[in-house]
């Protein structure tokens, strides 16, 4: 089963974007800077032990640059532009 992170430095995106996964179907999990070291620890361990659940990891720009360890993860997308802009 493919697992994607999501990441965005706005999290009132990654909320919205939560909410509209989780009416489809999906399983979602998040790190922000709103989540305690043992909140962040939990879900890194959840998303990247167990092969099927979250399907999904919302994370934010500012809370994912720090000691994280995503490996389970086999899709990653940026959301804001000038992560996915090809440099001229």
């Amino acid at each position: 089963m493919d697992k994607i992170i999501i990441v965005s430095q706005w999290t009132t995106l990654l909320s919205i974007i939560g909410q509209h996964l989780t009416k489809r179907g999906f399983q979602v999990g998040s790190i922000t800077g709103q989540d305690s070291f043992e909140e962040r620890a939990a879900m890194m361990k959840k998303f990247n032990e167990n092969p099927k659940r979250p399907q999904i990891l919302l994370l934010s720009l500012m809370a994912g640059g720090v000691g994280l360890n995503l490996v389970g993860a086999n899709y990653v997308f940026f959301l804001e532009p000038h992560w996915n802009v090809k440099a001229l």
